[in-house]
């Protein structure tokens, strides 16, 4: 059991958005390289003419081929997670706008946000905020493409998901913007 996003759409959706972010979402798995889990739709019986899906976003180890077990350092997992979030995020923006669908975010059971006509509200980026800040906290020195690669290389033998070059790994990844005023919210996964 780990950390996970979920992301719900806030109505019915038709049978051609369906297949549609469906379709779409396919190919995202397929090109992306997740850290831990990928986009994941399921049928949900509480939405059950809208999209459901959910993400476990940390790892914190693995078990290794020899039967070791490999503790990921909190920092990277952090920041790996962030990219992933990013990732899922970006992706529902875009089908929000192109199928006319709105998202709610839920992480832990607290909500995250949501996302309509392709923008997501101030609370999605304050979530996205404070795991950045997060990350930096816990020591993450340096977010860029090369830094990210680091990582995937130093836990590569622990997840099939995980490969040694990314095409696009911290493109999205921006440093938090001090607002005044503005208050953050620490998302305590690790702790």
């Amino acid at each position: 059991m780990g950390v996970s996003l979920s992301y719900t759409s806030t109505s019915a959706v038709s049978p051609d958005q369906r297949s549609g972010i469906l379709g779409e979402a396919d190919d995202v798995n397929k090109s992306w390289q997740w850290w831990c889990e990928s986009i994941n739709f399921f049928d949900n019986p509480h939405n059950p003419d809208g999209l459901s899906g959910d993400t476990k976003l940390f790892r914190r180890g693995f078990t290794t081929d020899d039967g070791g077990y490999v503790q990921i350092d909190p920092a990277h997992d952090t920041l790996m997670a962030l990219r992933d979030a990013r990732a899922i995020i970006d992706n529902l923006r875009l089908w929000s706008k192109k199928y006319s669908v709105s998202w709610r975010l839920v992480i832990e059971g607290q909500g995250a946000g949501t996302i309509t006509n392709g923008r997501s509200d101030s609370e999605v980026e304050q979530f996205l905020d404070g795991m950045q800040e997060m990350a930096v906290a816990l020591g993450a020195d340096e977010v860029s493409d090369p830094a990210i690669e680091a990582i995937v290389q130093q836990y590569s033998s622990g997840h099939d998901t995980v490969s040694s070059s990314l095409s696009d790994g911290a493109a999205n990844l921006e440093q938090p913007q001090e607002t005044k005023g503005t208050k953050r919210k620490w998302w305590k996964f690790w702790g």
